[in-house]
C-alpha cells in the first residue's frame, strides 16, 4: 500500500505517549475510516517524513498549526516524558492564542480524550476529559468526529469512493505462484489487497486481526501441503470467520486427497471449499465480489443508527422498559422501536428492516405460556435463515430479568442463529449484543 502523504493540513492529529499506542492506533484508524485516508496525524504512518534530526520541530508544526483538530490523549506518561512534552508545548502555546480568537469555533480546536491514569500539566481539574479506555473504539471515533465538525462543517470523507479492502492469506510455498496471480487479479478489478506486508511474529495476531477488520471478504488459496510449523493457515481463516467475513477458499480440484494426511485433508475438504480449477475460481470471485461492491454502494447512511426491535414477556413489562431503556440510551446512536401489542417481529420487519431483536421476559415466561419468548424466538430464526448473507442476520438478545438464572431450555424451543443469553441484573453480554448489532448495520 502507497505511503499516506502529507496533507497541506491534518483533519486530526493524535498526541499521546507510547505506553497507550495501541489503544490509540485503534481510535486513529476508526478516525481515519470516517474521513479518509491521510487526513489524520499518527506517527506511524509518517515515520518517512519524520525521520531524521528535525522530529520535534516538525512534531511541534503539526500539533501547532498544521492540524484542524488537537486530541490530546491524558495520561500520567503523557506529561512525563520529553517527546510528549515538546508537542505539549505546542498545543499549549495554540491553546494560549485560540483563547483571543474572534471565532469562537477556535476554542474547540484542542480535544482531550483520557486513555490512562494520571494527569497532565496544564490540562485543569474542571476540564471535561471523556474516558475512552472503557468505549467502543466507534463511539470514540464518532465523538472526535462530531467535535470535528464543529470547527470543519463540511468535514466530510473524500468524495473519490472508498477504498474496497480483500484479505489475501498467507500460502504455503507450493502455492505462492497462484497467490501472486490471485493478488494481481484482485488489484485489477479495483480492490486494495491486504496485508501490505509480511508481518513480524510478535505482532501477528494483532496485526491480522486488525487488517481484517478493513476487509470485506477474505480469500484462502489451499494446497497439497499443511504448514510445516503452526497454523498459520487455520489461524487466518478462524479469525475471518469468527469476525464475519465472509469467505472464498480454494483447492485445486486436481489435488488427489487420497494422498492427503488426515488432518488437512479435513481442511481441504470444509464445506466452504471450493474445488474447482484456478480460473473458475477466479470467474466465481469476480462475480461474488461484484455483488459485495454493489453492497457497499447501496449501504445506508453511516450517520443513521441502527436500529433494533423491543419485544416484552411480562404481565408488568412498564418495571422492564425502565431498565432497557437505560441499557439501550447509554449505547448512544442505537434506535429502537418497542413492538405494540398484538405486533410480531416477522410483520414489523417485512416493512422495516432492523439490526437486532432484544427480547425481555421475567419469571412469568418460565411458568405463563401467554408471556413464553418462543414465538418471538422462532420469527427471529425463520428471518435469519431467510438473510443468506451471514453478515446481515440481525443478532438477538434474549434477556432474563431479575434472578436466578433462569432455565434456558425451558424459555427456549427454537434457538436463533446468533443469541445473546443475558441475565439482567449483570447484563455483561449485552456489550457483545450491540457490537453485533452495529456490525449488521454497517
Amino acid at each position: 500500500m502507497s505511503a499516506r502523504t502529507i496533507p497541506e493540513k491534518f483533519l486530526v492529529a493524535f498526541s499521546f505517549a507510547g505506553e497507550q499506542r495501541d489503544l490509540v492506533r485503534s481510535i486513529a484508524e476508526a478516525v481515519e475510516k470516517r474521513l479518509g485516508r491521510g487526513t489524520v496525524f499518527f506517527d506511524e504512518w509518517f515515520e518517512y517524513y519524520l525521520a531524521g534530526s528535525a522530529s520535534d520541530t516538525k512534531l511541534q508544526e503539526i500539533y501547532g498549526a498544521q492540524s484542524e483538530l488537537v486530541i490530546v490523549c491524558v495520561s500520567e506518561r503523557y506529561g512525563g516524558k520529553p517527546w510528549t512534552l515538546a508537542e505539549h508545548d505546542a498545543i499549549r502555546a495554540r491553546n494560549m492564542q485560540l483563547r483571543t480568537s474572534k471565532d469562537k469555533k477556535d476554542a474547540d480546536r484542542i480535544l482531550p480524550l483520557r486513555v490512562g491514569d494520571g494527569d497532565v500539566a496544564g490540562i485543569l481539574f474542571n476540564t471535561i476529559c471523556p474516558d475512552v479506555r472503557q468505549r467502543p473504539v466507534d463511539h470514540t471515533a464518532e465523538l472526535i468526529v462530531n467535535r470535528l465538525r464543529l470547527i470543519v462543517p463540511d468535514a466530510e470523507p473524500p468524495s473519490s469512493p472508498s477504498p474496497r479492502f480483500v484479505y489475501l492469506a498467507e500460502a504455503t510455498p507450493d502455492m505462492e505462484g497462484p497467490q501472486k496471480r490471485m493478488r494481481a487479479f484482485l488489484m485489477d478489478l479495483g480492490w486494495s489487497v491486504l496485508p501490505s506486508e509480511l508481518y513480524p511474529p510478535s505482532e501477528f495476531q494483532e496485526r491480522l486481526e486488525a487488517d481484517l477488520r478493513q476487509c470485506v471478504a477474505f480469500v484462502q488459496l489451499l494446497g497439497a501441503h499443511p504448514w510445516k510449523q503452526g497454523d498459520c493457515d487455520r489461524i487466518q481463516s478462524e479469525l475471518a470467520a469468527t469476525l464475519q467475513i465472509i469467505r472464498f477458499r480454494y483447492r485445486s480440484s486436481d489435488i488427489n486427497l487420497a494422498n492427503i494426511e488426515s488432518t488437512h485433508r479435513e481442511f481441504l475438504t470444509a464445506s466452504d471449499v471450493i474445488a474447482s480449477g484456478f480460473e473458475d475460481f477466479k470467474a466465481h470471485l469476480e462475480k461474488e465480489l461484484g455483488v459485495l461492491a454493489q453492497r457497499r454502494e447501496r449501504s445506508p447512511n453511516p450517520d443513521t443508527p441502527p436500529l433494533i426491535f423491543v419485544a416484552f414477556r411480562s404481565e408488568n413489562s412498564d418495571t422492564l422498559w425502565e431498565k432497557v431503556f437505560q441499557w439501550i440510551y447509554e449505547q448512544e446512536h442505537i434506535d429502537h422501536y418497542q413492538l405494540r401489542p398484538g405486533e410480531t417481529f416477522d410483520v414489523k420487519y417485512q416493512t422495516e428492516p432492523c439490526h437486532g431483536f432484544l427480547v425481555v421476559c421475567d419469571a412469568a415466561a418460565l411458568t405463563n405460556d401467554d408471556q413464553s419468548p418462543r414465538e418471538f424466538m422462532e420469527q427471529c430464526r425463520q428471518i435469519q435463515l431467510k438473510q443468506k448473507d451471514a453478515n446481515r442476520r440481525p443478532p438477538v438478545a434474549l434477556v432474563y430479568w431479575p434472578p436466578p438464572s433462569p432455565s434456558w431450555a425451558r424459555l427456549l424451543r427454537s434457538t436463533p442463529l446468533k443469541l445473546h443469553r443475558v441475565l439482567g441484573d449483570a447484563p455483561t453480554n449485552l456489550d457483545a449484543f450491540f457490537a453485533e448489532v452495529r456490525r449488521v448495520a454497517q
